[in-house]
C-alpha cells in the first residue's frame, strides 16, 4: 500500500468491496504489518472473494493458539464459508459460547437451524454473569434475524 494512511485505504476499499486487491491484502495479512491485521480482516470480510478462504482457514487450521484465529474465523464465518462452520459449532458447544464470538458467528451463517443452538447458549447464561442482560438480548436479535430470513425463504420455496 502506498498510502500514507494504508489503514484508511485498506477501510476504503473494504467497503468497495474491491476483489482486485485481495491478493494484496492477504500478502499484507503474512507480513509482520501488526498494525493493519485487523483492518485487513474486515476488508476481506467485505469483500468476500474466494480467493482469501485458503489463507484465512491456514490461520483456523493452526489452532486456537494463533493469535488471529478468532478474527480469521470471524471473517470466514461472515463470507459464510462452510468450511469453517465445524469450528463456529465446535465454539457454540462449549460453556463459554455466550462470550467466545459464536454468537455472531451463527448470525452471520444466516442459518434457521440454529435457533436451537443459540436458545441453548442464552439457557447457560448465568444470571449473576456481568453481561447477562447483553448477552441474552445479542441472543435474542440473533434468533429474530434468523427467523425473519427464514420467513423470506418460506414464499421462494413455495414457489418452486
Amino acid at each position: 500500500m502506498l498510502s500514507p494512511y494504508p489503514s484508511i485505504a485498506i477501510n476504503i476499499l473494504g467497503k468497495r468491496k474491491e476483489k482486485k486487491v485481495t491478493p494484496i491484502l492477504i500478502k499484507i495479512l503474512n507480513s509482520n504489518r501488526e498494525d493493519l491485521k485487523k483492518d485487513i480482516f474486515l476488508a476481506l470480510s467485505n469483500i468476500n472473494d474466494p480467493r482469501a478462504i485458503e489463507p484465512l482457514m491456514g490461520i483456523v487450521r493452526q489452532g486456537e493458539n494463533h493469535r488471529y484465529y478468532l478474527d480469521a474465523l470471524m471473517t470466514l464465518a461472515t463470507m459464510k464459508y462452510e468450511g469453517a462452520l465445524e469450528y463456529v459449532l465446535e465454539r457454540a458447544k462449549r460453556a463459554d459460547a455466550y462470550e467466545n464470538g459464536s454468537i455472531g458467528m451463527l448470525k452471520d451463517f444466516g442459518k434457521p437451524e440454529y435457533i436451537p443452538l443459540l436458545i441453548e447458549i442464552k439457557n447457560k447464561i448465568p444470571d449473576d454473569y456481568y453481561f447477562a442482560k447483553f448477552d441474552r438480548g445479542r441472543i435474542d436479535d440473533a434468533i429474530a434475524h434468523l427467523k425473519s430470513l427464514q420467513q423470506s425463504q418460506s414464499p421462494q420455496e413455495v414457489t418452486k
